[in-house]
């Protein structure tokens, strides 16, 4: 992936894909930490009842404070793209916990 860069936020790598867009990891260049983003794809924020939902999502979650709950730290645009700045967590995925649990 080429690393694009939107406001201080340098992508590194996609770690995901969803039902409403895709989650990159990202490199806060201003306060050196990573985070992750989660991308409102172009088509879905073309769509204002998709853009709602997206921003009711960020702001239900961040008036939570507990640690089994990420942070988010900004909302942000890029061109038609929205994105949700949020917590980033090292480890693997429930899908690869599942499937050495089972032994596949």
């Amino acid at each position: 992936m080429d690393q694009r860069t939107i406001l201080q936020y340098q992508l590194v790598e996609k770690i995901g894909t969803g039902g409403m867009g895709e989650i990159y990891k990202a490199r806060d260049t201003r306060l050196n930490r990573f985070v992750a983003m989660k991308a409102l794809s172009a088509g879905m924020s073309a769509d204002p009842d998709r853009r709602r939902r997206f921003l009711q999502e960020a702001q239900a979650v961040s008036a939570l404070n507990h640690p089994n709950i990420i942070t988010i730290y900004d909302i942000v645009s890029d061109g038609e793209t929205q994105y949700m700045v949020i917590e980033y967590v090292d480890g693997k995925t429930l899908s690869r916990s599942e499937e050495r649990r089972v032994g596949k």
